[in-house]
C-alpha cells in the first residue's frame, strides 16, 4: 500500500509540474533575488502564457523596466510585495 501511495503522488506531481515548467521559470521574474527579475524575455513569456495578443506588451515591458529600477534593491519577494503594497 505504501508504494501505491508514492506512485500516486509521483504521478500527480508529474501531471502538475511537467507541463508547467516553462511557466514556473517565467514567474521567476517576480523574485528580486532571481537573475531573471523583471527580465524582458521572461515578462513576455508570462504575457504569452495567458494568451494575450501582445497588444500591451510594449507598455508592460516599459513598466517592468521602471519597476526593476524602483524595486531592484529588494532583498526578497516579501520585501518586493511590501513595497508594491505601499504604492497602493
Amino acid at each position: 500500500m505504501y508504494f501505491t501511495v508514492i506512485d500516486n503522488m509521483l504521478s500527480e506531481m508529474k501531471k502538475r509540474f511537467n507541463n508547467n515548467s516553462e511557466f514556473l521559470t517565467a514567474i521567476s521574474v517576480f523574485n528580486p533575488i532571481s537573475t531573471n527579475f523583471l527580465n524582458d524575455d521572461f515578462v513576455l513569456k508570462c504575457i504569452n502564457y495567458y494568451g494575450d495578443d501582445n497588444y500591451f506588451s510594449d507598455q508592460v515591458i516599459s513598466q517592468s523596466k521602471l519597476a526593476k529600477n524602483m524595486y531592484g534593491s529588494c532583498k526578497n519577494i516579501i520585501d518586493f510585495y511590501n513595497e508594491i503594497c505601499i504604492m497602493g
